[in-house]
């Protein structure tokens, strides 16, 4: 039975066993066939005064220096020693699975046939007499892998294929050392009985025979992920930048179906040889304002990584056409990439300098051509090496984030195989293998010298449906129909429906019930066993109040330090002493003790690790398996959920419309934005968000405005306006009377304009003919997302230069960071604080520079010892006085002020929680959201003013 029908070694073997048969008696009977004919005859060249022979002559002296008899001589010795030190150059985890599988084979007959010298394991008599014994022992001492009762069938026959490579390679005549593989596999039928064990052990030891459930991850699922990624780097630098090149690397697979192989080193050779993709594989041309396009030139592609000829794809990456697509556009992610690195000439010190710069080009320098396009990432993620990222990276990169974001932690080969589906469906069966590296061997002359390949696809238009396939009658079309047929089961709406009934606190008990699972394991509860013995013993050497002490690793080496004298107990608590006789046993307990630590700390890191795998996986399957969850209504919303836009590209639209600079070449836009985002003087910013709820907004406002404790001045009574200009707006952005402008903004309809495939520019798109979404300018949409993707990068940037510098710490200032907004209060004298760490600064931020703490500089007037109130109608002798004030119903504002006096005092009770050590993530999470947007805002804006 043919398992392996595409399998060259396979088929060779099968032929071979045809034509030579098997009615050899003996090895030594069997002459190989040498080729029929003659040898023909070389040409004959005139070497006499041969001007080739001169010029290679010279060649030769110019690049070893050999010229004379003696230094030819030594030249071809070289050339002979270099040629033995070659050695194969296949694959290098090609041959360590073969290495696996001759060391498997040493220990099978080492076991077996112990009285036999490991030097005649592969003689022809050894492997004749057990090489069907082989398959059967290698399934009884290998596990399944975790999460699978049995191996698989696929595995078993993994192991034929290498086995029949050791026997054909290994295989030797005693006598004469000729190989015999070959003859054993053929003439004996070796080959097909071990064809027959394959299929016999799987039916008879139950081995699986189904592949682990294939998923499919397109832009539901990669917009729920990315979602994750950029809302859990909101306010840390070198994260986001780590986000921001993992969703490079995603969008490369996305777009371009790009194995991990091409986007890093498989090998730690190929990593010493340089083989990955670089800075020097992209270009960046500036064809237009905020229009981009991004050339990358791919050479690395399994099967051929480490050939003496390299293939190529080319992709040529364009701006989105459409708003809405704007998180998928890969030029802007590049270009943050990009800058982020400092990889121009130009070394923009802001994004604002780079799309400024009218070159035709960004200009990588040569010094920096050479550097990896992707960097390896550090331990947690918070910094970078200078080395590649392997090829693993990637996918690593997926399942880690698609676990945070509650779908099944796959590879990045899910991304791949949607990518190549919808490819097929919109472009046909040849187009798809072009862009996978599946070309025949038919058309490679004119793929490689003639054809410009996968640069004439526009590859982002096709995938984010603005422009029309081969095979649709209309863009998005089959896009569409694609994710009507597959989302009610697919991995995004499932992960969706299980997140509607999932609290944080569910996270944090599953995450703890699997920590206590493992230190119930037999590993750790002895090793605790033998921790708490000893630490008995210790704590025998000294006085009673020793055990008054908690068992931990440090108090249990204060104890020690106290009793020798180097600490001195705090409180007048009672000293710890030796008893007598006991200061040696105590120390040399106190080192074991030291070493039992260590190993508990070792073992439970390890088992949590491997627990923690083996629960990702189990999930994985156990969703690729388990019954839908939730009701139809809740699959429902999840599918219109799935279609939304981004909330990060909306939190992006809304930063840049409520910021007074904020980039724009469209004077309408503008205007619209100043509109939808024109502030009513008693706004509270507790209110729902008057541009994405707007109707809420209005019905808060009014219930307000109906109840008799605010003044009805003139400022108030332009609220009503406000708020029906605001609706009115959004309406007509909807273009639906009477319907929630929501809808026009969270759902994304296919785009109908009719466009050639072939077309990538956004020169020929008609914006009249398109249902854009956003309906706003794509290139100022671009511009604000861009600053959100940087904006933590530039404020963590901005906090490194508030630390303490090496000079000032020379001439006796503590190391640490310094606060820029305590000198703002120059109306009384403020100490300027300095904090070792980051966490003290931020605490400081959210107790001394909220908005209500802040609140007393705006009290403050130039000329005048009394402080005033905001509003401009109160004046007070003292802060205090103004803030009763400020939160009375007497004050104009006072709706805002009390917003501000909560939330500073919640964030004060959290930072509480958060030093009592409560277990409150969601509210630690809200809590670092609030300091860090008081530190971040204030950091900018002092910077601004410098």
């Amino acid at each position: 039975m043919n398992n392996y029908p595409n399998s060259s070694l396979s088929n060779a073997l099968r032929k071979a066993q045809r034509e030579g048969g098997s009615t050899a008696k003996r090895p030594s009977d069997v002459v190989p066939a040498g080729p029929s004919g003659q040898a023909r005859q070389a040409p004959q060249v005139n070497l006499t005064n041969s001007a080739a022979v001169q010029k290679a002559r010279q060649h030769l002296q110019a690049t070893t220096g050999a010229a004379t008899p003696v230094e030819l001589a030594l030249a071809k010795e070289r050339y002979e020693k270099w040629s033995k030190t070659v050695t194969s150059q296949e694959s290098p985890i090609t041959k360590a699975h073969r290495d696996r599988i001759a060391a498997r084979w040493a220990v099978f007959i080492c076991i077996f046939c112990p009285e036999l010298p490991q030097e005649s394991y592969w003689y022809f008599d050894v492997v004749k007499g057990n090489a069907l014994l082989f398959l059967p022992f290698l399934i009884d001492t290998t596990p399944p892998r975790r999460g699978h009762k049995a191996l698989k069938g696929a595995t078993v026959g993994k192991w034929l294929e290498l086995l029949v490579y050791c026997i054909v390679t290994y295989t030797r005549d005693p006598e004469t050392g000729n190989k015999l593989g070959m003859v054993l596999l053929t003439q004996y039928g070796y080959f097909t009985k071990l064809e027959d064990q394959v299929v016999a052990l799987t039916q008879e030891r139950g081995l699986e025979r189904t592949f682990d459930p294939k998923y499919y991850y397109g832009r539901p699922e990669l917009q729920h992920i990315f979602q994750t990624m950029l809302a859990k780097t909101q306010f840390e630098g070198t994260p986001r930048a780590v986000v921001i090149q993992g969703v490079c690397r995603l969008l490369m697979t996305f777009y371009c179906t790009c194995r991990p192989s091409t986007l890093g080193p498989t090998h730690k050779k190929w990593m010493e040889l340089r083989y990955f993709i670089k800075l020097g594989n992209i270009r960046v041309f500036h064809v237009g304002d905020m229009n981009y396009r991004i050339q990358i030139n791919l050479e690395e592609f399994k099967g051929t990584i480490g050939a003496s000829q390299v293939e190529t794809q080319i992709f040529t990456f364009d701006n989105v056409q459409y708003a809405h697509n704007t998180l998928f556009d890969p030029v802007l992610w590049f270009l943050a990439w990009l800058f982020y690195r400092r990889a121009f000439v130009g070394n923009y010190a802001s994004m604002s300098d780079l799309l400024a710069d009218p070159i035709a080009e960004l200009v990588i320098p040569a010094d920096k051509m050479g550097e990896p396009l992707f960097l390896a990432v550090g331990p947690g993620g918070t910094s970078f090496t200078a080395e590649a990222a392997f090829a693993r990276a990637t996918s690593d990169t997926l399942a880690t984030w698609a676990k945070a974001s509650g779908l099944p932690a796959v590879g990045v080969y899910a991304i791949r195989r949607e990518s190549t589906n919808l490819y097929s469906l919109l472009m046909g069966l040849q187009f798809a293998k072009d862009i996978c590296n599946h070309h025949s061997i038919n058309d490679g002359v004119l793929r490689r010298h003639y054809s410009r390949n996968t640069n004439n696809m526009a590859v982002v238009g096709l995938r984010t449906g603005e422009i029309k396939g081969k095979k649709e009658s209309r863009p998005g079309e089959v896009l569409e129909k694609n994710f009507e047929r597959h989302a009610y089961a697919s991995a995004a709406v499932e992960s969706l429906v299980r997140m509607q009934n999932r609290t944080p606190l569910d996270l944090d008990n599953a995450k703890e019930a699997l920590f206590n699972q493992v230190e119930q394991m037999p590993e750790m509860v002895a090793l605790q066993e033998n921790l708490d013995c000893l630490i008995d013993a210790y704590l025998l050497c000294f006085t009673s109040v020793a055990r008054s002490y908690q068992r931990e690793q440090a108090q249990i080496n204060r104890i020690l330090k106290r009793a020798i004298g180097e600490t001195v107990p705090k409180n007048n608590s009672m000293p710890v002493e030796f008893l007598p006789g006991k200061s040696v046993e105590a120390k040399m307990l106190h080192l074991r003790v030291t070493k039992a630590f260590e190993d508990i700390n070792n073992a439970r890191k390890r088992l949590r690790c491997t627990a923690t795998a083996e629960e990702k996986h189990k999930s994985t399957v156990d969703m690729g398996h388990s019954v839908l969850t939730g009701t139809v209504e809740q699959r429902r919303k999840a599918i219109e959920e799935a279609q939304q836009v981004s909330v990060q590209l909306l939190e992006a639209v809304r930063a840049a419309r409520n910021s007074s600079d904020a980039p724009t070449t469209d004077q309408d836009w503008r205007n619209k934005l100043l509109h939808l985002a024109k502030p009513s003087p008693v706004q509270d910013p507790v209110l729902a968000d008057p541009f994405t709820n707007p109707k809420q907004w209005q019905q808060q406002i009014e219930l307000m405005s109906a109840q008799h404790r605010i003044e009805d001045t003139d400022e108030f009574c332009e609220v009503p306006e406000a708020v029906n200009l605001i609706i009115g707006t959004c309406r007509k952005e909807a273009g639906r009377k009477g319907e929630n402008p929501l809808d026009a903004v969270t759902k994304a309809p296919p785009p109908s304009k009719d466009l050639d495939w072939m077309t990538s520019t956004s020169q020929d798109v008609d914006e009249s003919q398109e249902t854009d979404v956003f309906k706003l300018p794509r290139g100022d949409v671009a511009r604000a997302f861009l600053d959100y993707l940087l904006t933590p990068i530039m404020n963590q940037e901005a906090f490194e230069r508030t630390k303490v510098t090496p000079e000032e710490i020379a001439q006796g200032m503590p190391a640490g960071y310094r606060c820029p907004f305590c000198t703002r209060y120059t109306h009384r004298e403020v100490k300027v604080s300095i904090f070792r760490t980051m966490y003290k600064m931020r605490r400081h931020f959210a107790q001394s520079h909220s908005a209500w703490k802040d609140l007393e500089l705006d009290m403050v007037r130039e000329g005048s010892e009394e402080f005033h109130c905001p509003c401009g109608q109160f004046d007070g002798e003292s802060v205090d006085l103004v803030r009763a004030h400020a939160v009375s119903d007497r004050c104009p504002r006072w709706v805002e002020h009390c917003a501000m006096e909560e939330s500073h005092k919640e964030v004060i009770v959290e930072f509480q929680y958060e030093q009592q050590g409560a277990k409150r993530a969601k509210k630690r999470g809200w809590l670092k959201l609030q300091s860090r947007c008081l530190l971040i805002s204030g950091l900018r804006a002092n910077d601004a003013k410098s």
